[in-house]
Parts: structure tokens; sequence; C-alpha cells
């Protein structure tokens, strides 16, 4: 279990935003500031690779390599440890979002020339293939052994990788900003869709689906939030900038067990004297949880672990 125990809070790294997390199976998180992309293992910071352009955008990384998307569409692949770049596939997306390994295939998911959201599976070949298409960019993705899951900022859709057909889960959310999935369930953040005045808070489902209920309401209200998933809770990360009670910006890590009370990992609580700051993406490496924070240009990837 991830605990907060015995935590390293401090930043891995502070400069610029941080614009892709990936972590392997041995706990090396890997991260991209759109011009550089950078590995940290057990506290060291390493320098991979460098782009001329600034445009590395998701990332993701499987036993043997790192691979990324460029704004130009390209997908590339490299050593971990860094070296020489190998491009595998072309004709992506401008701007894309999440990039992660599915079978032996790619996920890739963000815009297109036109602005259109899109998600595309890309295969070994180097061939594209259009699974999911709106007229947004969809806000989040998650996967399980079967099945993507497509948040937009007002619905989710299953989407099978292999054929392209697409189910409905829900479709009357607001501001929809993450989903994650596990075995039997459907998260999501967003405004309460029942009421758009309700404070924003974490829903769940069936994964088959059914109708949305309250899971968690995060202390900090009116929230963006990111999810993450395992079996030991759900991993929820909150923001909000400019609050009344502080010119700061401010973030929250929480653990939500299935069965049990919710457990505050990290972050910021209005009225704190010193600066917080805004949590943004999360993710589960074997023994840690790796989250951002962002204010203003500063940026730094945290992780709690046993």
């Amino acid at each position: 279990m991830r605990s907060a125990h015995g935590r390293r809070d401090e930043p891995r790294r502070r400069g610029r935003r941080v614009l892709g997390l990936a972590v392997d199976e041995e706990d090396v998180v890997y991260w991209s500031d759109g011009g550089n992309l950078y590995r940290g293992d057990a506290g060291e910071l390493t320098f991979l690779t460098h782009s001329e352009t600034g445009d590395i955008q998701a990332i993701a990384v499987d036993s043997a390599s790192l691979y990324f998307t460029l704004a130009s569409g390209r997908l590339e692949a490299m050593p971990r440890t860094g070296g020489a770049w190998s491009q595998l596939a072309a004709g992506l997306l401008v701007s894309t979002d999440r990039l992660f390994l599915f079978g032996k295939s790619f996920i890739a998911s963000g815009t297109d020339t036109s602005g259109a959201g899109r998600v595309l599976r890309v295969d070994g070949d180097g061939s594209v293939h259009v699974l999911f298409e709106s007229t947004y960019a969809p806000v989040s993705i998650a996967r399980d052994d079967a099945f993507l899951y497509v948040a937009t900022s007002t619905a989710i859709t299953r989407v099978d990788p292999e054929t392209a057909a697409t189910t409905t889960l829900v479709s009357d959310a607001r501001y929809l900003q993450s989903v994650a999935v596990d075995g039997t369930r459907l998260y999501f953040f967003a405004v309460d869709p029942t009421d758009a005045t309700r404070p924003a808070g974490v829903f769940v489902l069936p994964k088959t689906g059914g109708n949305p209920a309250l899971f968690f309401t995060p202390a900090i209200a009116f929230s963006n939030g990111a999810l993450a998933v395992d079996a030991s809770g759900l991993y929820v990360t909150t923001s909000v900038c400019c609050l009344e009670e502080s010119p700061h910006e401010l973030g929250e890590l929480w653990r939500v067990p299935a069965d049990g009370a919710a457990q505050n990992l990290a972050g910021g609580k209005p009225g704190q004297p010193e600066p917080g700051f805004a949590f943004g993406d999360v993710v589960l490496g074997p023994r840690a949880v790796y989250w951002t924070s962002a204010a203003e240009l500063d940026a730094g990837i945290h992780e709690l672990c046993e």
C-alpha cells in the first residue's frame, strides 16, 4: 500500500510546467517540460534529451524504451537512459495530451490540425487509426484490459480499441475533468451532474453503465482534479486558484479507499501562511504515487512512498 509515512515531498525539479509524466516498473519517473525530457531515480535528476522546437508533449514508458509525441505529429522512441531518437509513426496529433501503450499498440489523445478532438491507435507498423472523434479534445482517458474510457467535458464514452465501437456511459456531466477505472467501477471528477451549484466531486458508477453516485467531495471547493486508482484506493489531486482566504493556488492529494475514510496525503489548506501549489496530474508506480504541482511558472514532481 502506498503510504504518507516517510514521504519525500520536495520538488524533484523546479522551473517550467510539467507537460508529460510517466513512471516505470522500477518506480523511475520521467517527465517533459516541453523542451526537455528528464528522468528521476531515487531523488537524482538526469537530463535525457532536448527538442529545439520545444514541442515534446505526452510521454509513455515500458521495460525497454521511453516514447514521446511531438507537435509535428510524430511518435518517437529512445532508450530509457537517453540516446538517439527513433521515429515510430507520423501524422498523429498537433497537441497530444495522453499517450500510453495498449498491447502492442499506442493510444494517443488530443487535437488535430482543425482543433477537433481525437483518440488514435498507432500500431507497430506505424499505421494510425481513428478510434474516437469529438468537437473538442478529450479531457481524460482511462483503460482496462478490454476498453478505453474517453471523457469529454460533458460525457464519458467506452471505446473498443480494436473495432472503434462506442457506448455512451455518462451523458449529462458538467465540467468533467478526469476519469479512472478499476475492475468494476468507473470514477469521474466533475461538477454534480444533477446540480451545477454544488462543489466539484468524484462520482462513481458501474463501468458497464448506470446512475452516477457521489463518491468523494474534496475539502477545497470548486476544484479541478485528476484521478488514478489501484487496489489500495482512488487517488485524487485537486487545485483551485485565488480563493478569498488565500491569494495563492492551493492543491491537495487524497487517497479514498473503497471501504474506508478518505486520507489527505499532501497539500495546502485555505488560510495557510505559505504559498500553496495547484496539484495537477497523478500517476501510480509500484511503490509510490507521483503528481505534478505548479504555481505560476514553477513546477515539481513529488512522491509519497512507504
